[in-house]
């Protein structure tokens, strides 16, 4: 039985390529987010924000922005890098809501059930995307 995938049917490869695009851009931008102010006074507003430094972090989300963009073309790419996206963006997510309850932080709630929502759209949709249908028997 051969199988084919969303990405040989233009309208699906189209698809594939706006949610790897939309991805990369909301990675890219929180990367350039997170890139040292001139003032170099650090703020702290999560717990991941003191596990590694925001400079580091920004290199991870623009690495993965480009990992994103670069899914589009290297197929291959998109399971690992929308993987790490959505990894990316959990952990975030959770470490919003921990600051919500335990650093006092009152507005943290609505931002990591945001990101919340992000990966889990993000996941659902890789799995759309990148999965393998059977095609029919006898339709080549």
């Amino acid at each position: 039985m051969r199988e084919i995938s969303w990405r040989s049917r233009p309208r699906h490869r189209k698809l594939r390529i706006a949610v790897l695009l939309t991805a990369a851009w909301c990675s890219l931008l929180r990367g350039i987010a997170y890139l040292p102010s001139t003032d170099g006074n650090p703020i702290y507003l999560t717990y991941v924000d003191w596990w590694l430094p925001m400079h580091a972090w920004a290199v991870l989300w623009i690495t993965g922005g480009i990992a994103l963009a670069g899914a589009t073309v290297c197929t291959r790419l998109a399971v690992p890098a929308m993987s790490v996206f959505v990894g990316m963006t959990t952990l975030w997510s959770v470490s919003y809501l921990m600051s919500w309850i335990f650093l006092d932080s009152p507005s943290s709630w609505l931002t990591g059930s945001t990101l919340a929502g992000m990966a889990v759209f993000a996941a659902i949709l890789t799995a759309l995307i990148e999965r393998r249908v059977p095609s029919p028997e006898g339709i080549e």
